[in-house]
This record gives structure tokens, C-alpha cells and sequence, in this order.
């Protein structure tokens, strides 16, 4: 939000979700829209993915994995 320059017009609108996916608080209905990881959306009952952020808004979570 702060690089769209968009936060103080949705400061009142905002609604920070702690334990819960966000994605069942929208399918809830508690709120309109919602931003997390594809993954944790995708399997919640209700909620719409309704596409990524554009990519230079993007932010990566890297994984490494390694056999020994």
C-alpha cells in the first residue's frame, strides 16, 4: 500500500489478522479483500484468488532445500 501511495486512504479500511489466514476472513465476509500467499489462499472454501500483484510489487519468499 505504501509504495502505491495508497495507505492513508485506506488506513480506516484496514484490518491486520494475526492466526488466522486471511483468507477466512474474507470468505467470512469480515472483510472485502485480502493479501497473502498464493498457497495459503488457494485452499479455503469461499475465497476467490483473484490473481498475483503486479510484479514489481511482488514479494518472493525463497526456499532451499538439500539432501544429505
Amino acid at each position: 500500500m505504501e509504495r502505491l501511495g495508497i495507505t492513508e486512504q485506506l488506513k480506516d479500511k484496514t484490518k491486520l489478522v494475526d492466526g488466522v489466514p486471511v483468507a477466512e476472513v474474507v470468505a467470512k465476509g469480515e472483510a472485502e479483500i485480502g493479501i497473502q500467499q498464493i498457497n495459503v489462499i488457494l485452499p479455503v472454501a469461499g475465497a476467490d484468488y483473484v490473481g498475483p500483484l503486479p510484479a514489481e510489487l511482488q514479494s518472493y519468499v525463497e526456499f532451499a532445500v538439500a539432501l544429505l
